[in-house]
């Protein structure tokens, strides 16, 4: 886009001479420039003896695309290595706690029931024993107790 700076033109008409379109007049003293006609060739910037005119360079716009926004629609769940170990683990422990609880319960639970203390029967520490009962001697008093507190006897 060709400009004409007012306060330099001096109105010498050498631009009018030199523009091979007719696209600049001169009025009121001014050259003036019809942006209709202007093909952009440049002739009369630099015949103009006084630098008034100018060969103005439109800014480019460009329009860059805009980033993605995250929303809940788009995020994704974050997976982990440790979601792929649980899941390979997890049909082996379910399938440990339903032997545990098929198998070896009923036998720990009947060996439990045939060593329970009878009621009434307490040593001299008024503890209730059993057989095979042996307090822990290596611990302090409190802590027997907080073990007793605990068990239930």
């Amino acid at each position: 886009m060709i400009e004409i700076e007012a306060d330099k033109c001096t109105g010498c008409r050498v631009c009018v001479e030199t523009c091979p379109v007719g696209a600049i007049r001169v009025a009121g003293g001014v050259a003036r420039v019809d942006a209709e006609l202007c093909r952009q060739c440049g002739d009369c910037v630099s015949a103009c003896p006084r630098g008034a005119i100018t060969e103005v360079v439109p800014p480019v716009v460009v329009n860059l695309p805009k980033e993605p926004q995250v929303t809940a629609q788009l995020a994704a769940p974050v997976v982990t290595r440790s979601a792929g170990w649980l899941a390979r683990v997890a049909p082996v422990a379910a399938a440990v706690a339903s032997f545990v609880g098929r198998e070896v319960l009923p036998l720990v639970l009947d060996r439990m029931a045939s060593r329970a203390p009878d009621v009434g029967s307490t040593a001299d520490s008024g503890v209730t024993t059993y057989p095979g009962y042996q307090p822990n001697l290596r611990q302090s008093g409190r802590q027997r107790h907080r073990q007793r507190g605990r068990r239930g006897f």
